[in-house]
């Protein structure tokens, strides 16, 4: 057997500890990553409707892992970032689904089947990806550099002040279509 001080007894320490810190940390990513991404799942799916809500929770949880597989595979080794949907890049969703296929499917195309709404998400979702890869690899991101901060600061406090004006009305106990546009004419309604 190994002294405690010769390299074979702390090489034998150091995996020890490098595979319980990786079991740590995947446990913490996995505790902070699942219930953001089941939520953003289910925002991203909200204006289609309450039936949704399911599809969304499965959209998050296979968010969750997708982006951790992939991240992995693709050489991600950062240790203080956990791979997950973004708040602003699911509002962005939300709001093409909202726009394009409530509007669209719903009215004109008389598309009510739940299987070919989500096919049309999907689609969407993966052709936005498939245009971020092309980026990646024409190496577009090298102009990142020249967006002021407070360009990408007010991207992401617009983002946040959306998605908070559109959660007030449920707060209150309101209708969700209503808006906060339409609080001031029904404040004896409001129920916290």
């Amino acid at each position: 057997m190994a002294a405690p001080n010769t390299p074979a007894a702390h090489g034998a320490t150091s995996t020890l500890e490098r595979v319980r810190g990786n079991l740590m940390g995947g446990i913490t990513a996995a505790v902070l990553s699942v219930p953001t991404c089941v939520g953003f799942g289910i925002l991203a799916l909200a204006p289609l409707g309450t039936e949704f809500i399911q599809h969304g929770v499965l959209a998050g949880l296979y968010a969750a892992v997708a982006g951790g597989i992939i991240s992995a595979l693709m050489g991600g080794r950062d240790n203080t970032v956990i791979y997950s949907p973004r708040g602003i890049v699911t509002f962005l969703i939300s709001a093409l689904v909202a726009q394009n296929l409530t509007g669209v499917a719903h009215a004109q195309a008389g598309i009510r089947d739940p299987n070919m709404l989500m096919a049309l998400v999907f689609l969407m979702v993966f052709l936005a990806s498939a245009l971020q890869t092309l980026y990646g690899l024409l190496k577009f991101g090298v102009f990142a550099k020249y967006l002021p901060a407070p360009v990408l600061a007010g991207f992401q406090v617009a983002g946040s002040l959306l998605i908070f004006a559109a959660q007030v009305p449920v707060v209150l106990g309101l209708p969700a279509d209503m808006g906060i546009a339409g609080l001031p004419g029904h404040f004896d309604a409001v129920q916290p």
